[in-house]
């Protein structure tokens, strides 16, 4: 059986926070000048956003549109949790809880 949308959410918030920030910032740094590191950078940046707007859709709640542009605003709250996680992660968090998910 697979599991519940907030069920899946869930779990990907953990993981997410519980990935090296360090390394993510590194392999962005890296990107800025390497157009083969760029080219994986933007297809694992696409589909974190996919994976996110499908777990929006799955909550019957949000139409194809709102569910890409919420994936997308969430996933630069992401970004910028990496880069300034003091500041961002109060924020980050409240964004979860406003959205209900």
């Amino acid at each position: 059986e697979r599991a519940k949308p907030e069920e899946r959410r869930a779990v990907l918030n953990q993981l997410a926070m519980s990935l090296d920030h360090g390394l993510e910032r590194e392999f962005r740094r890296l990107a800025a000048g390497d157009h083969v590191a760029a080219e994986v950078l933007h297809d694992v940046d696409d589909r974190r956003i996919e994976f996110l707007a499908e777990s929006y859709r799955a909550t019957g709640v949000f139409n194809d549109d709102d569910a890409l542009a919420l994936a997308r605003v969430e996933y630069a709250m992401f970004l910028g949790y990496q880069d300034r996680h003091d500041e961002f992660a109060d924020s980050y968090q409240r964004f979860l809880r406003i959205i209900g998910l």
